[in-house]
């Protein structure tokens, strides 16, 4: 039987720490790799690349929010790409809209990366310059066009030919305000649909056209007004009574560009619902709950009734043992909710002195810790006793003040 140490220092007031055993390993989430994504989607049913920006060179995996998308990272020698490039294999029954992605490396798990999935045909945009309606990069529709605004001062020029009749949506998506935490690039787009035939006064200068603009503005993140930023959401109708050219422009609000200022441009056919006359446009939100998502350990979490048994939940599994079936049933009664909770002693509160190892307060597992800092400095230490190869947990929580308010640091020493 082992001595176990915990030793906290934190700068703040309140913590509470729970302690129990028989958890499964915990995985921590490491920052750097993971900052974005060149194109930022690609179409349902393809295999199509990205190029990872802002980390990610030593990735070796990728974790996706389905099994219907699978990725596979290699590394393009002399290709001069800010990072890896991730093959990604997208099925034909996954989803239309936006899934997300994790790399793992040796340092550990990304932020989540999001990655669009669309019907329409991808466009890449032109390596040739193409920032003046002369110009402009020809293209076809339906299409999502692969582009990016990445220079101070860049316009992007695309042209297609619309017949006569046609009612089309133009709507430039990008990768902002869908994951907390990421980078908010591109948050001030801009899109101007113009008629390529020229004015009274230049026959070379295109003219803007009258459209239905539905454009859209969100706030993210949605809970933190005084700490959030606004997104504009282009979204442009218009129906070619006469067809012809079409030019498009996209630009930044303020004249700002930079690499990872990525965008998808959507044309399509404009179709209304039968019953209320509206489009449907892309959702803003991620189709599916990110199977690793580490918020709480971020502190940010409330502590609500039922945290001791959702603990419990993630931490246990049952035990198949057919040759024994007793020995089984006995093994997950002893790991059950109801055996856990009985077992759990009652909240202690922290008692000073206990700054020094010696001072060390004693404990028993499970066991939740009510502890207060009360001064600069204060330093809290905690002993117990624990079996050869017992997996133990810790749970850190702030329960008034969270990060960067409140931040705790834990560290566990033998004796």
């Amino acid at each position: 039987m082992t001595v176990a140490y915990i030793k906290t220092t934190i700068q703040s007031m309140l913590v509470m720490l729970l302690v129990f055993s028989g958890a499964k390993t915990i995985r921590a989430e490491a920052g750097g790799a993971g900052g974005g994504s060149w194109p930022i989607g690609g179409q349902r049913g393809t295999s199509f690349e990205v190029v990872i920006s802002g980390g990610g060179g030593e990735a070796s995996a990728v974790l996706f929010d389905c099994d219907q998308l699978r990725g596979q990272i290699r590394i393009d020698a002399g290709g001069g790409h800010p990072g890896p490039l991730l093959e990604i294999e997208s099925g034909p029954d996954v989803q239309i809209g936006v899934h997300s992605f994790r790399l793992v490396s040796g340092n550990g798990v990304s932020k989540a990366i999001p990655v669009q999935i669309y019907d329409e045909p991808s466009i890449p945009e032109a390596d040739e310059p193409h920032e003046v309606p002369g110009r402009a990069q020809a293209i076809t529709w339906p299409a999502m066009v692969q582009g990016a605004v990445s220079e101070d001062g860049e316009t992007d020029f695309y042209v297609l030919e619309v017949p006569r009749g046609e009612e089309l949506i133009f709507e430039l998506i990008t990768d902002n305000g869908l994951i907390p935490g990421y980078n908010p690039n591109f948050s001030d787009s801009i899109m101007n649909l113009y008629e390529a035939r020229g004015s009274w006064f230049n026959d070379k200068r295109p003219v803007l056209l009258d459209v239905i603009d539905e454009s859209t503005i969100l706030w993210w993140p949605p809970r933190l007004p005084a700490r959030g930023y606004s997104i504009r959401l282009p979204r442009l109708v218009h129906e070619f009574t006469q067809g012809g050219l079409c030019l498009i422009e996209i630009t930044h609000m303020q004249g700002v560009g930079n690499p990872g200022m990525n965008y998808l441009l959507r044309i399509n056919r404009a179709n209304r619902s039968a019953t209320d006359g509206q489009i449907e446009w892309t959702p803003r939100e991620l189709l599916h709950i990110d199977p690793l998502d580490w918020e709480e350990r971020e502190f940010s979490h409330e502590i609500e009734p039922d945290w001791l048994r959702n603990l419990h939940e993630r931490s246990f599994r049952t035990v198949d043992n057919p040759d024994d079936s007793k020995e089984a049933d006995d093994d997950n009664h002893n790991r059950s909710p109801e055996c856990f909770m009985s077992n759990l002693a009652p909240a202690q509160l922290e008692r000073e002195p206990n700054n020094e190892i010696a001072q060390a307060m004693n404990m028993k597992i499970p066991q939740l810790v009510k502890g207060i800092i009360d001064q600069g400095g204060d330093i809290d230490h905690y002993k117990f006793k624990v079996e050869k190869n017992q997996a133990v947990a810790f749970e850190l929580r702030t329960s008034r003040l969270r990060h960067p308010y409140f931040s705790p640091r834990l560290e566990i020493l033998d004796q």
